[in-house]
């Protein structure tokens, strides 16, 4: 069986859904991944899967660009005939659930955020956004959504029949790989962690005036930031700004990475204070290693973080609660912050593990496909 998964970055394949295609080789499928090229495309090729790059402009509103993209993944389905396709984002979500549906074939589109669907500031693609997915959930087998917020918002704009809806619990953590280092006291430092898209929904302006708060009480107080940039989001953080920020010596930047395991296990507690999260990929990494969290109140946040257990909820766009909550994780003893820790691991374990997420796959296969056996059947 060929099962095909299409993303807007190749790096969200690579990090966010390689444990689950690993299963589906394990259990004899043909992989298939399309995705735009990237700094790690040549990692997405392997045995039994082939990578399909084809042109993407996330942000891009021109026709021929969009009718180009639309085409490529028509192209990439016809040649290669998949069973079944798994889309993810706004853009393959609709390009490639069209393609499919011309071609016959079933797909799934996977909700992995609002993000310009719900955006204000940018009603044009806020509008285009909610007529894209009027026709995809008419043509999808299924729409996915990655927490009940989400759907509910998206559910009120977009009517989605029951039968088509499915909530998926993250996109599963293995949490072999992602698991305690063991041994980690007090330091002399103490090391907080933001990794992700540096852009300014994610909270960075509110971290930056919160370590400003922080640092002069506690100067033993470290802020690191790990990611990348993205020069055609609106959104974006600009280069200066970033470097201002390191001369007044408020982050260290550790520039981009594809694994993000050493640097979790050199930090002491993971902050993200964005204003939205599909579900936050970080903050469950994190709790599946141990580390307590300090994240905002939001969707996508407040489903992993159980506040004053596995770590601290703040209010959005707030830098002076946030700044509490930093200084209140600074007062806990080590005991506290390994019992915090741990609380988080156990939640990701029962809730998020990749074994959990991976049923949901397996039942939408064996939907089209009722024959498919596993190698556990």
């Amino acid at each position: 069986m060929k099962i095909a998964f299409v993303s807007n970055r190749s790096w969200d394949l690579l990090n966010f859904r390689g444990g689950i295609y690993n299963r589906l080789l394990n259990d004899g499928c043909e992989i298939i991944l399309v995705a735009p090229p990237g700094p790690n495309s040549r990692e997405l090729s392997g045995e039994n899967i082939r990578y399909f790059p084809f042109s993407l402009d996330i942000y891009s509103m021109r026709p021929v660009r969009e009718i180009r993209t639309f085409l490529q993944l028509f192209r990439i389905y016809r040649g290669n005939r998949p069973d079944l396709v798994f889309h993810y984002a706004i853009k393959p979500n609709l390009y490639g659930t069209i393609a499919a549906a011309l071609l016959r074939i079933p797909s799934v589109a996977v909700v992995t955020g609002l993000g310009l669907f719900a955006d204000n500031r940018n009603r044009m693609f806020r509008r285009f956004s909610h007529l894209v997915y009027r026709l995809v959930v008419r043509l999808s087998g299924e729409i996915w959504f990655l927490n009940t917020t989400d759907r509910d918002y998206f559910v009120r704009r977009v009517p989605v029949p029951q039968h088509k809806m499915d909530i998926l619990p993250g996109e599963g953590i293995d949490t072999g790989r992602f698991s305690p280092s063991g041994g980690k006291g007090m330091e002399k430092e103490t090391r907080f962690l933001f990794a992700g898209r540096l852009v300014w929904a994610k909270g960075l302006r509110e971290l930056a005036a919160a370590a400003q708060k922080v640092q002069p009480v506690y100067p033993e107080a470290r802020f690191q930031l790990l990611g990348f940039m993205e020069p055609s989001n609106p959104d974006r953080i600009p280069p200066e700004q970033l470097e201002h920020w390191q001369k007044q010596g408020i982050f260290e930047y550790l520039g981009e990475t594809c694994d993000v395991v050493p640097f979790l296990n050199d930090c002491e507690c993971v902050v993200l204070p964005s204003y939205r999260e599909g579900m936050s990929r970080l903050l469950l990494e994190a709790s599946a290693m141990g580390l307590p969290v300090i994240a905002t109140d939001v969707t996508g946040c407040r489903e992993i973080v159980e506040h004053g257990v596995t770590g601290l909820l703040c209010q959005p766009e707030n830098s002076d609660d946030l700044a509490d909550k930093l200084m209140q994780f600074l007062s806990l003893s080590r005991e506290e912050r390994l019992q915090m820790g741990l609380s988080g691991r156990k939640k990701i374990m029962e809730q998020f593990d990749e074994h959990i997420v991976y049923r949901h796959y397996l039942r939408v296969i064996k939907k089209y496909y009722p024959s498919f056996k596993t190698s556990g059947s």
